[in-house]
């Protein structure tokens, strides 16, 4: 072979091998937006999981931080965050200065898609709300009662995860009597599901709820949005805008937020231990609260720590109490009914600001108020809300028939 030739091959060969290692080079050094890095977004941080048994001030004091830097905290927490949704399982991430003894950034996985996080600057803590992207998925679900079977049968059948079909069944036993239910009635559901990263998460929410009796009467359940998170409104309706999954109880406020659970807490005034015999909701002064339910004032008047309060008796040895108030509207020995305007939220005793503690005595007794009343949205939606309501019952419709034929073609494929 001629020496120029063999130069050229070689050459070519050179130009070749040089092009595929630089595309190889740019495919891995790709543009830093295009590049997937994976960094420890908490390094440096402390991680904590919460386990059962476990306060949010017990696991914050863990840190030997005083007191009164752990209430500065779970105040800043308490003007963004629901205090009673800390569960055990969940993620705390926190950043500990100490020698300053105090957390400088804290973060707070409530779930996949929510974070929360409170980072200190001079003072005071500033809060972000931290959501990751997710899709939302409406999925028409379709179960058939069987012979000796219940909703919640059913709907386990159908594929429905526990908390959503007791959501459900709830729903459907405040409109029919489970003993007259035969086999053959069935149920139509549609789910607001979220996905994320291609995995459906489990807190679907049902909007819509019907049943379709063999002797029963048919009826139909709507989700109803209020346009806020905390409103006490927000829940599922019939066609009329009744509340459905209660008999007669309502919240004390027409939004809510917890700022402080009911059990052991430090003290936001002392600084020490002590019991709280409530649930203490966040609220602007004059901000009106409610009767729960029916009952007979009892008191309504000031209390000493608690300042302005009125409290209600109500049948079956159950007492309400509503502390701190600006204003109060009531008189003792007078009647009042579920959703009567007894006061307004203040500040008065011993506060840190205005808040309303609502607290409830069973047979004497303070109890979680949580856990011993069924606590739900507005008994019947009027006026302007129950014209959005109907609105959205057209809304849901269309989508419940756009579901169910997706489900329908699916099947079809099968």
């Amino acid at each position: 072979m001629p020496k120029k030739t063999l130069i050229a091959i070689i050459s070519a060969t050179l130009v070749v091998v040089s092009t595929l290692i630089l595309l190889l080079t740019l495919k891995n050094c790709s543009r830093p937006e295009e590049q997937q890095v994976l960094i420890n977004q908490y390094e440096g941080y402390e991680e904590r999981v919460i386990k059962d048994g476990e306060s949010l001030f017990a696991i914050l004091l863990s840190y030997n931080i005083p007191n009164k830097n752990v209430i500065l905290l779970t105040n800043a927490m308490a003007e963004h965050i629901d205090m009673s949704g800390f569960k055990p399982g969940q993620v705390l991430h926190l950043i500990v200065d100490s020698e300053a003894k105090m957390i400088t950034d804290f973060y707070y996985t409530e779930n996949e898609i929510v974070r929360h996080r409170l980072t200190l600057e001079g003072e005071k803590y500033n809060y972000q709300l931290l959501k990751e992207p997710y899709e939302r998925k409406y999925t028409y679900i379709k179960a058939t009662v069987t012979a000796g079977g219940t909703f919640l049968i059913a709907l386990e059948k159908a594929g429905i995860n526990k908390s959503v079909r007791q959501k459900i069944a709830n729903v459907l036993e405040s409109q029919i009597s489970t003993g007259g239910v035969q086999p053959g009635a069935w149920i139509e559901v549609l789910l607001d599901d979220k996905i994320y990263k291609g995995k459906q998460l489990p807190y679907s929410e049902p909007i819509y709820v019907a049943f379709h009796g063999v002797s029963l009467k048919d009826s139909e359940a709507f989700w109803y949005d209020d346009g806020d998170a905390t409103s006490a409104f927000n829940g599922m309706y019939n066609i009329k805008g009744e509340a459905l999954a209660s008999n007669a109880v309502r919240y004390p406020l027409n939004n809510i937020r917890v700022t402080s659970p009911f059990g052991k807490r430090l003290h936001p005034i002392s600084g020490t231990w002590k019991m709280h015999n409530g649930i203490d909701y966040a609220g602007k002064t004059g901000t009106p609260v409610f009767s729960v339910t029916s009952g007979k004032v009892i008191s309504a008047g000031v209390e000493g720590g608690y300042g302005k309060v009125v409290r209600i008796q109500h049948p079956g040895g159950m007492e309400t109490q509503y502390a701190h108030l600006s204003k109060i509207y009531v008189k003792r020995g007078q009647a009042v009914t579920k959703g009567k305007t007894i006061g307004a939220v203040g500040s008065t005793g011993y506060s840190t600001g205005p808040h309303l503690h609502f607290g409830v005595k069973k047979n004497g007794r303070w109890v979680n108020p949580k856990t011993n009343l069924k606590m739900i949205g507005a008994y019947k939606l009027t006026g302007d809300k129950l014209k959005v309501f109907q609105q959205q019952q057209n809304t849901i419709k269309l989508q419940v028939e756009e579901a169910k034929k997706e489900t329908e073609l699916n099947q079809e494929k099968r």
